[in-house]
């Protein structure tokens, strides 16, 4: 016996009062590239007692395909058998949508900056440097030394407040607003001073 909640038949399209699903109709819902997985999942649970987290494809009613999440674990009677599969279910279409955007806009945004003659760095909130371009190499320093570092060791010291204030100022303005370009002083190998300008 398979019992779902409103939300299971509202991300299904499907009406309660129509539709009355086995587990046989359940799986057969999911996109037949998928639908092996979920079946060996099942099969795991009903015999093994283990259960499972798959991301997955699913038919709605309107022919709409959308991404879901089930997650169940087994409950066993005094007999030691699995005597039932209990779980959550979710939709996470959007949720995957967004994600895919997110990488998307970011392998763009990587591909510009790996190109630009221009020193783009990313850094944390607390300065430490996530991203360093290719252009680091014409101020001889090597990326992989300096992401993981404090962008703060390549400012003279005398320009580290003056740095600081201007980031405290972007930061808690909503990094909305027009900020004006900062100028300051970045110390290279061996000392080399260098003045920066940054936006």
């Amino acid at each position: 016996q398979v019992g779902w909640s409103d939300e299971i038949y509202r991300i299904f399209g499907l009406d309660r009062a129509t539709f009355d699903p086995t587990v046989d109709d359940a799986v057969a819902l999911y996109l037949e590239e998928d639908r092996g997985g979920m079946e060996a999942a099942l099969e795991r649970c009903f015999v093994e007692g283990v259960g499972y987290k798959l991301r997955s494809r699913v038919h709605r009613a309107d022919g709409e395909i959308r991404m879901v999440e089930a997650q169940a674990d087994c409950e066993r009677g005094a007999d030691g058998e699995v005597a039932s599969v209990f779980g959550v279910f979710r939709d996470i279409t959007d949720e995957e949508g967004s994600k895919r955007q997110l990488a998307d806009s970011e392998s763009r945004y990587r591909l510009l900056a790996d190109r630009s003659s221009d020193l783009v760095l990313c850094h944390r909130v607390d300065g430490t440097l996530t991203y360093v371009s290719p252009s680091i190499g014409r101020y001889g320093l090597e990326r992989e030394a300096v992401v993981g570092r404090s962008l703060l060791e390549f400012v003279h010291p005398d320009d580290r407040p003056m740095l600081m204030d201007h980031l405290v100022a972007y930061l808690t303005s909503g990094a909305q607003g027009d900020m004006p370009p900062v100028r300051f002083r970045a110390l290279g190998p061996g000392g080399l001073m260098r003045w920066f300008e940054s936006r």
